[in-house]
């Protein structure tokens, strides 16, 4: 017994550990490469994005091939840079509001040797745009002029989350690439919607079987319009015309949205013609 506890209490400690607890697997939300550029391109004119969510707010933004990320990992030719102080910037809207704990990694290539300061500041807003607060990126990452790893800075997941990037150098050799976002999806709050199956039209009788992707939901049918519902355990049969409606409840969670299906009773026809019909849907 005392053996067991122990088992658990350390399985317990290496999952919290991990970073993963029962059900919080960290989920990519948002990833940037840059693709592989044949050659220099304005960002605006770039076609190999990994999403739609950059917008640069100056026409020198440019995505190019050259000083390749050589860190461990990295995506290998593409990568951006600017040569003014402009921003890019980053509109995420909701895409972060379903998630918690999220993070984001990128690397950057300082291009000022033996400059302490950071060439590149990182700033987050939770109004879209309108203000941001102060810069998120550790005050030094290094005095070379290489290429340096900024890994899970925390940002809000709020409705209306931007973040911006912007140079404080006006040297094109300051770069940006492999962004990646990170997050824990928030467990659902409602029933999975049932899924009702069976031939939509038939001869003499079809098997109605209903499912509910949310584990150890309760889920009722009906097959007069809503008014009595029964417990589903098995698939039932019908010989008539019906529409079957479908709901799915779990204590802890919200109902389902109700489902729906109509199964329609083909009239007698030659074989021929009848084999036709149901083949038309």
């Amino acid at each position: 017994m005392k053996q067991h506890l122990l088992n658990s209490l350390i399985l317990l400690f290496a999952l919290v550990a991990g970073g993963n607890v029962w059900g919080q697997d960290r989920t990519t939300i948002y990833s940037e490469t840059f693709g592989s550029p044949s050659s220099n391109t304005d960002l605006s004119n770039f076609t190999e994005f990994s999403s739609s969510l950059i917008t640069p707010t100056s026409t020198k933004w440019k995505v190019g091939k050259t000083d390749a990320c050589d860190l461990k990992g990295s995506s290998g030719n593409g990568n951006a840079y600017c040569g003014s102080t402009s921003d890019i910037v980053f509109n995420f809207g909701d895409k972060l509001s379903s998630y918690s704990d999220v993070k984001l990694s990128f690397n950057y290539r300082k291009g000022s040797a033996n400059n302490k300061a950071n060439t590149i500041k990182l700033y987050f807003s939770a109004d879209g745009g309108k203000t941001y607060g102060s810069d998120l990126i550790p005050s030094n990452t290094g005095a070379s002029s290489k290429w340096y790893s900024v890994t899970d800075i925390t940002i809000p997941a709020t409705s209306l989350a931007n973040f911006c990037m912007k140079f404080s150098s006006t040297t094109n050799t300051n770069r940006i690439d492999d962004i990646i976002i990170t997050g824990i999806a928030a467990a659902p709050n409602t029933c999975a919607t049932p899924t009702i199956s069976g031939d939509a039209k038939f001869l003499e009788s079809t098997e109605v079987s209903i499912s509910c992707g949310t584990d150890g939901a309760a889920i009722q049918y009906s097959t007069d319009d809503g008014a009595n519902w029964n417990d589903y355990s098995a698939p039932f049969t019908i010989t008539e015309t019906t529409t079957v409606k479908a709901k799915a409840t779990k204590p802890e969670l919200d109902p389902s949205d109700e489902a729906s299906m109509t199964f329609t009773k083909v009239t007698p026809m030659p074989v021929a013609e009848a084999k036709d019909y149901i083949d038309a849907g």
